[in-house]
């Protein structure tokens, strides 16, 4: 008898128990479960977007992340899920930047290992810095069109320098030096009007390093990481023999490689850290805009004529162009420049040269302002 009434009973607990106690626990664990592994999903279709080096590739990526978020189970986790839409639809806007060059010319083959580019009036200079060797290259057929390029002269052949003092060169536009300055890791030498002059340098003591130079108005900058320092030279009749003096702010960091300097002063980090002077003091660049991150960039020139300042990354094989209040405008993307060594703008023309993988390259840049 006892049975008959008491087994029901209990029954009808159990079955209100499943009902109302364990079953939506065991559901919302279920949709909790479901939207994590959405979120995880969206987060990994935007990591292989940044991965990506083909933007129509990457553009994809993006969008099939940013149709999982238009999914409504998502309100589970809506912080996260806004967290999300907001850094895609960030990098939709920097994919939508990203420009394939229209046209690479490649200019000819180098005959050595030159990893320096400076151009100077219609002539392009090539140094390489193991000889150390400057050649002039000549357009054919001329500047604008600029189909190849032929070797025209050596300019300078020399024994390789011991020591920290490494060869570099640069152009100096304006003042009684205006040309090509061709610093060997010794000696200084000028290059104009189509003769090459001996010209004198001092180094001081408190000038460790002589790692890179930078020509601007009528002044030769030199680039001194280990003492986190650049140092101005200025002209005099036999070259830039009188004392330097330190040119900006003390650098960010030791481990500075590259600098740009025009109306305002760029300096280059080794992981793709960029800073500019303002005011007294650096301050560091937003790069976060940048898909994927700058953190392979290595090389850093001014564009004068457009005040623009471009990076130049040989792992992803981009250029990256910033203006000069450190905004970004956009990327270049070409299987040229792989492997670059070195570039040089010509602004005028909207274009840039480029030593990459023992080449001579000339590419044509879209409209990015």
């Amino acid at each position: 008898m006892y049975w008959r009434w008491a087994l029901p009973l209990l029954l009808a607990a159990l079955t209100w128990y499943l009902a109302f106690e364990t079953l939506p626990a065991y559901t919302a664990a279920a949709q909790r479960e479901r939207i994590l592994q959405t979120l995880d999903r969206i987060a990994q279709l935007r990591g292989r977007a940044h991965q990506e080096t083909d933007p129509v590739r990457a553009r994809d990526f993006l969008l099939q992340a940013l149709d999982l978020l238009r999914m409504p189970d998502l309100v589970g986790d809506a912080d996260r899920a806004a967290q999300l839409r907001a850094a895609i639809e960030r990098d939709l806007a920097t994919v939508n930047r990203i420009k394939i060059p229209p046209a690479v010319i490649p200019l000819g083959r180098l005959p050595d290992s030159a990893d320096r580019l400076v151009l100077f009036g219609d002539n392009l200079y090539t140094l390489d810095r193991t000889g150390p060797v400057v050649r002039a290259w000549a357009f054919v057929p001329d500047r604008n069109r600029a189909e190849s390029a032929r070797p025209d002269r050596v300019v300078y052949e020399g024994r390789g320098p011991a020591g920290p003092l490494s060869p570099d060169m640069a152009l100096v536009p304006e003042g009684p030096n205006r040309g090509l300055v061709v610093f060997t890791g010794e000696g200084l030498l000028l290059v104009r009007a189509g003769e090459v002059k001996t010209g004198t340098i001092r180094l001081r003591p408190d000038v460790a390093t002589a790692v890179g130079l930078e020509g601007f108005s009528e002044n030769l900058y030199v680039l001194d990481p280990p003492g986190r320092r650049v140092w101005r030279y200025l002209p005099t009749w036999n070259g830039f023999d009188a004392d330097p003096k330190p040119a900006l702010p003390f650098l960010p960091a030791t481990g500075v490689i590259g600098i740009a300097i025009d109306r305002v002063a760029f300096a280059l980090g080794p992981e793709g850290q960029l800073w500019m002077v303002r005011g007294n003091d650096w301050a560091e660049v937003d790069l976060a805009p940048v898909a994927p991150p700058a953190t392979t960039v290595r090389l850093i020139r001014p564009d004068r004529q457009g005040q623009r300042v471009m990076l130049g990354d040989p792992e992803v094989g981009r250029l990256i162009i910033l203006d000069y209040s450190g905004r970004f405008l956009g990327q270049v993307i070409s299987p040229e420049l792989r492997g670059i060594a070195d570039f040089v703008v010509d602004g005028a023309l909207n274009r840039v040269y480029i030593i990459s993988r023992g080449a001579l390259y000339r590419v044509d840049l879209p409209e990015i302002k």
